[in-house]
């Protein structure tokens, strides 16, 4: 099974990303991972042609921080439209554009989320059902927007981290449960 992981380089005046913390340490010996470190532009170019570059993949996981949340966030929907209160890194605000003009208004992830949850037991775990509007979304819609499209039957998945500063999460407890999510979303593959 090849993966796709990424992670997004820290932004918002932050030094420190939990998806890129996660990225630079995730190992595994059951999966063919690729990763890929993502910038926090609103630059669509940039993403597509990181998914053509890494095609063949089965599944792709996108890994985002959401400093909010008190719970790892398995993201259900992504929305097409781009908007925040803060810039992307390269200043640039959104309010209210689409991601892709003509295109669905949204997206669902192909995948039981509830079940995942369930199956892991893990009180640190949540479906959300979407992910925002600010850059994560928008790469979560590009995704599922590439996977849907092709002709492949990819999979393709967002799950939103809380900051790893061990006062929710340590970078230990979310390894443990991204290596959990990422059997159970391979097991789902594997049973369509």
């Amino acid at each position: 099974m090849r993966i796709l992981l990424t992670g997004f380089e820290p932004f918002g005046g932050r030094t420190t990303n939990a998806s890129l913390e996660l990225l630079h340490n995730f190992v595994s010996k059951e999966y063919e991972i690729e990763k890929e470190v993502l910038p926090v532009v609103y630059n669509r170019s940039v993403y597509l042609r990181i998914f053509e570059k890494h095609q063949e993949v089965d599944l792709i996981v996108i890994m985002g921080e959401a400093g909010n949340r008190t719970k790892v966030s398995l993201e259900k929907v992504a929305l097409n439209i781009m908007s925040a209160k803060i810039p992307d890194n390269s200043g640039l605000m959104m309010s209210g554009e689409s991601i892709l003009e003509n295109e669905e208004l949204a997206y669902a992830s192909k995948f039981d989320l509830e079940g995942i949850v369930s199956n892991l037991r893990s009180p640190k775990l949540e479906v959300t059902y979407h992910a925002g509007t600010y850059v994560c979304n928008l790469v979560y819609y590009l995704g599922l927007n590439h996977v849907f499209q092709s002709k492949r039957n990819g999979f393709c998945q967002l799950i939103h981290f809380p900051y790893l500063d061990g006062s929710i999460l340590s970078l230990e407890e979310a390894l443990h449960l991204l290596h959990g999510i990422t059997h159970e979303l391979v097991q789902s593959i594997k049973g369509n």
